[in-house]
């Protein structure tokens, strides 16, 4: 039997469940999310993993100063992992105590990592641009320039790891590769990825947001100029968008390639066909709402307190 929000809330009530949300207390999504919560009757902590610690005791793995097996909570949601090491102690430390949540760490470390996104895709057989992964150091220099011309000019420049739309450019040559390597610090947190640029895309692709394999909202996207290939920049122009019953099964497929529950899948059409150039475990909220008019934070806390209700009926 389907159970609707309403009456979720209710059954929920007395129980008054209690849900960690971890990140800082600015996070923006962290906060939508949280109210959508409130609103159906759960009460909600957001956990700064700067601030908390993991603890283990007598009574098994705990978080301090919270205190009691996964730190009191009924659940969790920690939206992405990032590079913080306290961050993802912390996150074990509530997948240990077998608390409901959405994504798990695995998965959201893979999105979080262009280059095992890539490979992930590739394991599933998805479609996705040609990639090809090069170390950063000064040696690598010509490594770097028969990788892109073994792809052909221009191609997309990306950090493994990058969040917001940060560390992304083009390169119409081998000088704009290392200004790109020189800018960046890779240091030895990751390795430059060189992709295929679609010039025919003309700076537009689509951001479809899913959970629990159904599409919730489909945001179709342009830079703005056709200068900036780049779709997710300031100004830009972006609308309600609909897609294929082809490109569905793709995105979808995206998802559990990645082991996924929640995420924003990057769609592009192409002339070969539609691709996935990216996978984001915890796609931004508020522009995709406003524009979608979809209640995406809403459908985050159904999903959570239903993994709860079903959590509780198990024991």
């Amino acid at each position: 039997m389907d159970i609707s929000p309403r009456d979720l809330t209710t059954s929920l009530d007395s129980l008054a469940p209690r849900i960690a949300l971890v990140g800082p207390p600015r996070d923006g999504d962290l906060r939508l999310i949280g109210a959508a919560l409130e609103v159906r009757g759960a009460t909600t902590t957001v956990v700064d993993p700067d601030e908390t610690f993991g603890a283990v005791g007598a009574s098994g793995l705990t978080t301090w100063p919270t205190g009691g097996a996964g730190g009191g909570f009924d659940a969790f949601l920690a939206p992405y992992c990032g590079p913080s090491r306290s961050r993802h102690a912390l996150i074990d430390v509530f997948e240990a105590s077998a608390l409901p949540t959405l994504n798990s760490m695995r998965a959201n470390l893979v999105a979080e990592d262009k280059w095992a996104t890539t490979r992930a895709l590739a394991r599933a057989g998805l479609a996705q641009p040609r990639t090809i992964l090069v170390g950063a150091s000064r040696r690598l220099a010509g490594t770097r320039a028969s990788a892109a011309h073994s792809i052909g000019y221009p191609v997309v420049l990306k950090t493994q790891f990058g969040y917001g739309g940060t560390g992304v450019a083009l390169a119409r040559c081998d000088d704009d590769i290392e200004r790109f390597v020189t800018a960046h610090a890779f240091g030895k947190a990751g390795a430059l990825i060189i992709s295929e640029f679609y010039a025919e895309a003309g700076g537009r692709d689509f951001r479809v947001v899913l959970l629990d394999d159904e599409v919730l909202a489909i945001k179709a996207r342009w830079s703005g100029s056709d200068a900036e290939f780049r779709s997710a920049v300031p100004g830009n122009v972006v609308t309600r968008g609909e897609i294929t019953p082809a490109e569905t099964v793709l995105v979808r497929a995206a998802c559990r390639g990645l082991g996924l529950v929640y995420a924003g899948v990057d769609l592009m059409r192409t002339a070969a066909g539609s691709i996935v150039i990216e996978i984001n475990n915890a796609p931004a909220l508020k522009q995709t709402q406003r524009v979608c008019g979809v209640d995406l934070a809403g459908a985050v806390a159904a999903a959570l307190l239903g993994r709860i209700e079903a959590a509780r009926s198990a024991t």
